[in-house]
């Protein structure tokens, strides 16, 4: 569903919409998307959801929130295995984390939400971000290396 917009407004959330589309079931292969290449802005951090749906298509996306949902149930089934009443509101503040900034990108590049530039967890370049993602990972492993 590409909208007339004669100002460019929503140039970027078009252009990820071409690109989610075009990739189709089984997508376009790796490295071999086209519209990381001038037309979709931001390609390695808001963007980057698109250009793995592009390249790798409907069945490569919805691995990749799989993956996002196995990392969040494996971390809500350490929350209830640690005795630690701390630790357990820290893990679930932590898959919390996880998820919702995963949602909030995903919603944002398919349209369902208005574009924030929230990064997606743990695929988007980017240096801040990656590391408190990575620091907040390494305290809930510390925590659930006590269980």
């Amino acid at each position: 569903m590409i909208l007339v917009d004669p100002r460019g407004i929503s140039y970027q959330l078009n252009q990820s919409l071409i690109s989610i589309g075009s990739g189709g079931f089984f997508g376009v292969g790796f490295g071999k998307s086209t519209q990381k290449f001038g037309f979709l802005p931001e390609v390695l951090n808001d963007s980057i959801f698109a250009i793995i749906a592009e390249e790798l298509g409907f069945l490569g996306s919805m691995f990749l929130m799989g993956l996002f949902v196995w990392l969040t149930f494996l971390m809500i089934w350490a929350a209830n295995k640690t005795s630690d009443k701390f630790g357990r509101l820290l893990i679930v503040g932590m898959a919390t984390w996880v998820v919702g900034q995963a949602f909030i990108n995903i919603s944002a590049i398919s349209g369902l939400v208005p574009l924030t530039g929230i990064p997606l967890s743990f695929i988007s370049y980017g240096g801040t971000a990656m590391m408190a993602m990575l620091a907040g990972m390494g305290i809930t492993m510390n925590i659930t290396r006590r269980i």
